[in-house]
């Protein structure tokens, strides 16, 4: 492996994920860099593991999205039987 290599993997073998927007950063920043290299054809495996994951991470999000709603809404139920 070249050191080109050895500094693109070090730029990513720290990562700390705090949420799902960093998850689906991380990914668009990949497939940014495989399309600017050309290699699309060459990496369709990855690129689509890479969509498989940020459709998860985006799912993720809208879960949490409506279960903050949800508790909401059970909140002013609860409140307004009182």
């Amino acid at each position: 492996m070249n050191s080109d290599n050895n500094n693109n993997n070090r730029k990513f073998a720290c990562l700390k994920l705090s949420s799902v927007e960093d998850c689906k950063e991380i990914i668009r920043q990949v497939l940014v860099e495989i399309w600017d290299e050309g290699t699309v054809v060459a990496n369709a495996g990855r690129i689509c593991n890479l969509l498989q994951v940020w459709l998860k991470a985006h799912e993720t999000a809208e879960i949490e999205d409506i279960e903050e709603r949800l508790a909401a809404l059970e909140k002013d139920r609860k409140e307004a039987k009182q």
